[in-house]
C-alpha cells in the first residue's frame, strides 16, 4: 500500500463517510493521508490539536492496510513529524473493532463518557503517550524522561 496525502478535501469527504453524523468540516484544522493500493483502504485524520497533543481519527475499509510499515507510519508522523507527547482517541463503546485496533496498537484506554460520541451513547477514550509506543523507539522522549527524574 502506498501513503497518500492529496487531495486532503477528499481523504476527509472518505473518513467522514463512513463515521455517521460526521462531515469533512467537523474535524476542523487537520493533517491527513491514507493507505491505498488501487483504492482507498484507510485514513489516518490528527485533529483536535494542542501543543502537546491531538486526537487521532482512523477510519479503514480494508484491513490489509495494516502492516508494521503502515502503523509505524502513523506513529513516526504523530512522535515525530508533529512532535506530540501524546496521541488520544476516541470511540464509541459499542464499536468493538475500532476499540480493538486502538488497544492492539498500544493505546491504553483512560476514561469512559456517557453520552459522548452523539449526545446519546458512551464513547470511550484511549491514550498512548511516545514513550509507550511499541512500534517506534523515540530516544529523544527517553533521554528528556531521564533528564527530568535525574536518573
Amino acid at each position: 500500500m502506498n501513503l497518500v496525502f492529496e487531495p486532503k478535501a477528499g481523504l476527509l469527504a472518505w473518513a467522514a463517510q463512513r463515521i455517521p453524523g460526521m462531515r469533512p468540516e467537523d474535524f476542523g484544522p487537520c493533517e491527513t493521508f491514507g493507505f491505498a493500493d488501487r483504492k482507498l483502504a484507510a485514513v489516518a485524520v490528527f485533529n483536535n490539536f494542542r501543543a502537546f497533543d491531538a486526537q487521532l481519527t482512523f477510519v479503514s475499509d480494508d484491513p490489509r492496510w495494516a502492516t508494521r510499515g503502515n502503523i509505524r507510519a502513523v506513529f513516526w508522523y504523530a512522535f515525530e513529524q508533529l512532535k506530540l507527547r501524546r496521541l488520544t482517541c476516541i470511540t464509541a463503546k459499542g464499536n468493538k473493532r475500532a476499540r480493538k485496533l486502538c488497544e492492539g496498537m498500544g493505546f491504553r484506554r483512560e476514561g469512559t463518557h456517557p453520552r459522548g460520541v452523539d449526545g446519546r451513547k458512551t464513547a470511550i477514550s484511549y491514550g498512548l503517550l511516545p514513550e509507550h509506543c511499541k512500534w517506534l523507539r523515540v530516544p529523544h522522549v527517553e533521554k528528556e524522561s531521564i533528564a527530568a527524574t535525574g536518573s
